[in-house]
């Protein structure tokens, strides 16, 4: 059963059994880390890829393997969340086996707002930062969130790129010419 997540924890992880034996470089590599597992578990639902590679990246130029590594980042992720990395994982899936197309609706049409209200934002902008919306609304998945919205609208991307100006519009041009 996982933990509630702790008030302060970043002194948490610090204070772990693999926290208290890392100098501050490696404890705020290991903290950044487990911070980018998390996303990727938020994200896609998968953890082992990402923990593999950070864990093989984390071990370079120490004197520890990778296994030892994946250990080193588990211990730091238990303590900063309150909970191990497939318990995140497993928690995320049972709500994406909640949540339903309908209620992806709104998420959905908020990606035609996005794309013609304010500043001019790009289709896949627009489509990520609405799924990433939903995803922390009903704590699934990002990829599960997309899926339900394309479910819900149809064919988004079609709409999307409907909406979305031609690069050669006006109000491009002047977007490009801030950012020279």
């Amino acid at each position: 059963m996982a933990n509630p997540a702790p008030e302060n924890p970043r002194e948490a992880a610090l204070q772990s059994y693999s926290g208290q034996r890392m100098t501050s470089a490696e404890f705020e590599d290991a903290y950044a880390i487990s911070g980018i597992i998390a996303r990727e578990i938020k994200r896609s639902g998968s953890l082992f890829e990402a923990r593999e590679n950070f864990a093989f990246a984390f071990s370079k130029g120490k004197k520890i393997s990778s296994e030892q590594a994946q250990d080193t980042l588990s211990d730091v992720f238990k303590a900063r969340y309150g909970q191990t990395m497939n318990e995140m994982r497993e928690a995320v899936i049972v709500q994406d086996q909640k949540v339903t197309a309908k209620m992806a609706t709104p998420f959905a049409a908020k990606v035609g707002q996005l794309i013609q209200e304010g500043e001019t934002m790009p289709y896949y902008k627009a489509l990520d930062q609405s799924s990433a919306e939903m995803a922390g609304a009903h704590g699934m998945t990002q990829n599960h969130a997309k899926a339900l919205m394309k479910e819900a609208k149809g064919d988004l991307y079609d709409l999307g790129k409907e909406l979305q100006p031609p690069i050669t519009s006006p109000l491009w041009q002047l977007v490009k010419k801030r950012q020279t």
